[in-house]
């Protein structure tokens, strides 16, 4: 295919120019019309066809830098990297912006994941695993007072949970999609007692979790996210 045909021009309106001609590239390695190893044509050629300027286009490849998807070489060019795990979010995060509509679109994805993480790590769940998430409920407890801490410590039992599965691409999925919800899960833990209700629904999954009860596992797991909903959807309402 031709330069030219390849690479279409990026329009206002449809979101911030970086981010468009992020995806347009890493659209173009996911269907590998650019493979690893192959160097992107010069600055000033590749804004004539994406009809960007320089610094528009210098925003989306450190974008895509940073995440791993392209490597830049200081007076050689840049270059397409090897495909990793990491690139698997970058879709998400790029899409990720903080509207009321995409946080409920983040948090719909994690519905329609985390019922199912929860369901089979009830049936492949080592001790490790166990030990590990016990660990992270007693930084939730000693945390309550601390936001912050509180939702690390969050993100922790989840992903361990995700881990617990051995399908290393649900912890690929949700890890990324639950941090982006940080700042939100951080506002709604200061609602009066959310962090204790948390509390209540993770030790439910982890009762579940221990009893090798799948089903229990999932029902825990759909209403503990049915609360983490309510108390964002209440901070946004206030906001």
């Amino acid at each position: 295919m031709a330069r030219s045909e390849m690479y279409l021009p990026v329009k206002t309106g449809k979101g911030a120019l970086s981010h468009q001609v992020a995806e347009q590239i890493l659209r173009l390695v996911a269907e590998k019309q650019l493979k690893a190893g192959s160097q992107l044509p010069p600055l000033d050629e590749l804004c004539v066809d994406l009809g960007v300027s320089r610094t528009v286009l210098r925003e989306a490849i450190k974008l895509l830098d940073a995440w791993g998807v392209l490597t830049v070489r200081p007076g050689v060019g840049t270059f397409v990297a090897g495909m990793t795990s990491d690139v698997l979010m970058v879709p998400i995060r790029l899409s990720a912006e903080r509207s009321e509509e995409r946080i409920r679109k983040l948090h719909q994805l994690r519905e329609s994941v985390e019922d199912d993480i929860a369901a089979i790590a009830a049936t492949t769940a080592r001790p490790e695993h166990i030990a590990a998430m016990e660990s992270a409920l007693m930084k939730m407890d000693q945390s309550l007072a601390d936001p912050n801490e509180f939702v690390q410590a969050d993100l922790e039992f989840h992903s361990i949970l995700a881990q617990a599965t051995g399908n290393d691409l649900f912890v690929i999925v949700i890890h990324p999609v639950i941090d982006l919800l940080q700042d939100e899960r951080c506002v709604a833990i200061e609602s009066p007692g959310a962090g204790e209700r948390a509390q209540t629904y993770h030790r439910m999954i982890l009762k579940s979790i221990k009893a090798g009860d799948a089903g229990s596992a999932r029902e825990a797991m759909r209403a503990h996210l049915n609360q983490v909903w309510e108390e964002i959807e209440s901070q946004l309402r206030v906001a």
